[in-house]
């Protein structure tokens, strides 16, 4: 599985990101990384941005399994409850980006 993590905004505005094949990970981070994208039912969550509120983090994840490709854009307002976990493991791998 390879995993695209991107995330910008805030008052700073900095890009963080990483790119993860989980075939190079750790057997246990490969394992939970595969379970948090399963519980994050990231296919359910599509684009959902907020016209709303001001120096919001945008987050975009991409998962490629194979010919399957999901991908889900969401802010700190829209993200749903369930997907923080995963979020919380790509965070901690997350490094500063240049603009894309």
């Amino acid at each position: 599985m390879q995993v695209r993590f991107r995330y910008s905004g805030g008052i700073v505005g900095r890009s963080f990101g990483c790119d993860i094949d989980t075939e190079a990970l750790a057997k246990g981070d490969a394992r939970s990384l595969l379970q948090l994208v399963k519980a994050s039912k990231l296919h359910e969550v599509g684009t959902r941005t907020s016209k709303q509120g001001r120096d919001l983090v945008n987050y975009e994840i991409t998962i490629e399994e194979g010919r399957s490709k999901v991908s889900a854009v969401f802010d700190d307002m829209t993200a749903p409850q369930h997907i923080e976990p995963l979020l919380d493991f790509l965070r901690a791998r997350a490094r500063p980006m240049p603009l894309e």
